[in-house]
């Protein structure tokens, strides 16, 4: 929503982000869900299948953000304040989202342990955007073991794709076995 598509303003409410994604669910009666979380993504992502949980089978949580991040985050939010005029729009957009949305991240984190479907998540120890230890501690929440790709950055879907892939197929032969 920050190039040429709508919302053209920050969306700051992550139940607002679930709702406009919820579409996305909609399949044939008996299709369901292998629903990926990479990033900010995360935490709508599991409002999602907190929401519909008879549609989603399992969530993959790639790099999640739950409201830990580098301390470097700080410098943006502060240009973004001081000097918005030279930012891109869909950093301001993006950056006003993260920043308005860390209040919500608490009880979107607790859903994560009340999840009925198979939770997976996943980090590359290269990640120099979101710190391990946010995966770390949803992996715990969600009662699951970290995946942990070596030498993989933040951009898991273009730097570890057969690692990612491994991962859905992992959770397709999980709840293939579920009844």
């Amino acid at each position: 929503g920050f190039r040429g598509s709508d919302p053209r303003t920050p969306v700051t409410d992550l139940t607002a982000q679930a709702d406009a994604l919820s579409s996305l669910l909609d399949t044939p009666a008996g299709v369901r869900v292998i629903l990926v979380g990479h990033s900010y993504g995360g935490p709508i992502a599991t409002l999602m299948a907190a929401r519909y949980p008879e549609k989603v089978s399992a969530l993959i949580l790639a790099a999640p953000y739950f409201g830990v991040s580098e301390r470097r985050d700080g410098f943006w939010f502060w240009l973004n304040k001081n000097a918005p005029f030279v930012m891109p729009r869909r950093a301001r957009g993006a950056l006003a989202e993260v920043q308005n949305q860390r209040a919500q991240l608490p009880a979107v984190e607790a859903v994560v342990g009340r999840l009925p479907m198979p939770v997976y998540v996943m980090h590359g120890d290269r990640d120099a955007v979101i710190p391990m230890q946010s995966s770390e501690r949803i992996a715990v929440i969600a009662r699951t073991q970290l995946v942990i790709d070596g030498g993989g950055t933040h951009a898991l879907a273009y730097c570890c794709v057969t690692e990612l892939y491994d991962l859905i197929d992992r959770a397709i032969a999980g709840t293939s076995a579920a009844p």
